[in-house]
């Protein structure tokens, strides 16, 4: 049996793009918008801190391009190679630990919603519970983060439908087709029916595993990073704002730009071997954050809206005590995070192995 392959930096990868996602969301909430700071916070510094905390679609690109790698690039490498997964050992294995965290964190929100006095409609629950947030519903209030589990939901969807293609049985093809054609049209269904970008970030995750096996040139590398970084920019420019004119350009091309440059960079971090004592240090704390980045991604804004609901100040100037409340609302989205995953997430493993023995 062919040893499983390790990654460098790939679970530092997986806790940045949590990390950019609370981050951002904690400072857009416990903070005032820019203009309604106060005259004497209004300083070219706290535009800089401003700047840094509006990476939010940074890292969701991210955390899409990475379900890309390790999702896609794996099984289709199994494929390739002649030894595809057993369908019903995909279905479990990835199903479970993706759906039920989900769900957990689709009820909490709800009794969130209830407690804050916001007007639940089950139906959007349970829409929002199979992901189709987008589709057929709105996104739950509360939980702006779930329009992306459409995507991350459906994208692990469409990979069972190509593992089902993949087996011998005429039948087992049908129905593989069957379900790879209904994921993309849910993905072309979303975001009012401008979703099809959303699956290129998952496709050059899958394209970044095949390039991980290549150095690739240093001109290339730096150029990556440049149209990364001012990909970013253009985003922040381009995404409605109550605090800035928006440039009229279409932002879908530039967020499939970014997504292609981020797949380039992946590709050539898991390649990068740690060597100093530093280095191996973080690389292997680094596993710890990332082991509940998924719970921590899915249940921060629940804990932010009660936090604020609660009297948690929002801040209208800039200093050292907002920021330090701040960084401690980040601390307890952290705390309350890494709780649901012992209690949740963790025992998914459980589960799992059940069913995986049953079935």
């Amino acid at each position: 049996m062919k040893e499983k392959q390790y990654f460098y930096w790939l679970n530092l990868l997986r806790a940045l793009s949590a990390f950019l996602v609370v981050f951002s969301h904690a400072r857009s909430n416990f903070f005032q918008i820019f203009r309604d700071l106060e005259a004497s916070s209004q300083t070219i510094s706290s535009k800089l801190f401003y700047a840094v905390t509006l990476l939010s679609d940074d890292g969701v690109l991210i955390f899409f391009v990475l379900s890309g790698f390790l999702v896609g690039g794996r099984t289709l490498e199994k494929i390739i190679q002649g030894h595809p997964d057993n369908p019903r050992y995909f279905a479990i294995s990835r199903g479970v630990r993706i759906i039920i965290p989900l769900v957990a964190s689709i009820l909490i929100g709800t009794i969130v919603g209830i407690m804050v006095g916001t007007d639940i409609n089950f139906w959007i629950v349970l829409c929002n519970m199979l992901s189709l947030q987008g589709v057929l519903c709105n996104t739950m209030p509360g939980m702006d983060i779930l329009w992306t589990m459409t995507y991350i939901v459906w994208f692990y969807v469409l990979i069972y439908g190509i593992v089902l293609i993949s087996q011998p049985k005429v039948a087992t093809k049908c129905w593989g087709v069957v379900i790879f054609i209904l994921s993309l049209l849910v993905f072309t269904a979303a975001g009012r029916a401008v979703g099809t970008h959303r699956l290129f970030p998952f496709v050059f995750g899958i394209m970044a595993y095949y390039l991980k096996n290549y150095r690739l040139s240093r001109g290339l590398v730096l150029t990556s990073i440049i149209v990364m970084i001012a990909s970013s920019m253009m985003i922040q420019l381009v995404k409605p704002s109550l605090s800035h004119e928006t440039l009229d350009i279409p932002k879908y091309p530039i967020v499939v730009l970014e997504s292609a440059c981020i797949a380039i960079l992946v590709s050539q971090i898991v390649r990068c071997k740690p060597s100093s004592s530093l280095s191996c240090y973080i690389e292997k704390k680094s596993g710890f954050f990332a082991s509940f980045s998924y719970s921590l991604y899915l249940i921060h804004l629940p804990v932010i809206v009660l936090m604020t609901h609660y009297g948690y100040p929002r801040s209208s100037v800039v200093n050292l005590w907002s920021l330090a409340l701040w960084l401690l609302g980040i601390v307890v989205c952290y705390v309350i995070g890494y709780l649901f995953y012992l209690l949740v997430e963790k025992q998914t493993n459980r589960l799992k192995k059940y069913l995986l023995e049953k079935y």
